[in-house]
Formats: structure tokens, C-alpha cells, sequence
């Protein structure tokens, strides 16, 4: 959209009606980018979508031409969505996750018992929906190589390869995850 130079004079003067039209223009681009980024979570999408026009609104008066508005609006977003990662980022950190071994030479005491599980649940968490699945049901469930191909529908050998693949996958997560937060 173009907009002409006593548009763009109001935009930055913060002109309720003009700032409503910037709104309305842009709102749904917005909208759809932080939906893709948040991968369809509707509150962070609607959190970050107002955080971003709650910040153009802020800075509207700094904007220095009319040239590229809409690339000014997506480089708050992008700061927004940035920012929202890394407070994630912080907050697991802050877990204070050690250890990299679902078994440790020390687990006799209960403060490294804890920070294990705590690593088993962060890694159970970052798996395929398939294999952490298949992890629960073979040793949290204690079912059978049988029961568990049953259920799933699959031939034994498939739950073999499947519960082989995600052992691997469960270690390589906690391997990344004590990197992180040791």
C-alpha cells in the first residue's frame, strides 16, 4: 500500500483513524506469519500479534520515510518472535538439567535422581510423537513386544526397529539437552 506524505505525517503523529487504517491494512499478513512461526498456537500468535502492533504504535513516530512500512512492521515481528524464543531458551536453562546418561555412576543421591528424571522428561518431550509413544508403552507401561504391536497394529519386528530407533533419538535429545544445560 502506498501512502501518501499527510497519511504518512499522521501515521507518525499517531493518528488514532490513520493508525486504525496501518492496523487494518496490515493485520492479517501479521497475523498469518506469527501463526506459521508459532506452528498454529493461537495464544502466542494473538500474544506476539498485539506485543508487535502495541511496539509499531510505540515507535510509529521514528519511522524515517513511507518506502517500506510493511518491512519495518515485520522487522518488529521478527524481534517480537525473537525475543519470545529466547525467554524460552532461558527458562529451560534455568531448569539447571544435569548430566547426560539416563543412568549416572551417582544416583544414590535424591537431587541427582530428580535432575535425571527432569532430563528424561525434557528429552521424551523433544521426540517424535511415534517413538516417545512407543518408549512409554514398552517401559513406563512395562508392555510386551506383543502387546505393544497389537495396539499399534504393526508387525513385531517393526516394534523392535521402532523402540531401537527411538532409544537412539531419546539419547541423542539428552545428550543435547545435558550440552545445554550443564
Amino acid at each position: 500500500m502506498k501512502w501518501t506524505e499527510v497519511e504518512f505525517s499522521k501515521l507518525k503523529g499517531k493518528d488514532p483513524k490513520v493508525f486504525e487504517k496501518f492496523y487494518n491494512t496490515y493485520k492479517d499478513k501479521i497475523y498469518n506469519y506469527f501463526f506459521y512461526k508459532t506452528k498454529g498456537n493461537l495464544t502466542m500468535t494473538d500474544d506476539l500479534f498485539s506485543d508487535t502492533f502495541q511496539a509499531a504504535f510505540n515507535s510509529v513516530n521514528k519511522l524515517k520515510n513511507s518506502k517500506n512500512i510493511i518491512g519495518w512492521l515485520f522487522s518488529i515481528a521478527n524481534r517480537r518472535f525473537n525475543d519470545l524464543l529466547r525467554k524460552q531458551y532461558r527458562e529451560k536453562k534455568h531448569l539447571n538439567i544435569i548430566g547426560n546418561k539416563l543412568i549416572e555412576e551417582n544416583m544414590n543421591e535424591p537431587e541427582e535422581e530428580d535432575d535425571i528424571v527432569l532430563l528424561l522428561n525434557a528429552a521424551m518431550d523433544n521426540l517424535k510423537p511415534n517413538y516417545a509413544n512407543i518408549l512409554k508403552m514398552k517401559y513406563f507401561d512395562n508392555m510386551k513386544l506383543k502387546e505393544i504391536a497389537s495396539d499399534l497394529n504393526i508387525h513385531l519386528k517393526a516394534v523392535e526397529s521402532l523402540i531401537y530407533r527411538a532409544k537412539n533419538a531419546l539419547k541423542i535429545e539428552m545428550d543435547k539437552l545435558s550440552d545445554y544445560f550443564i
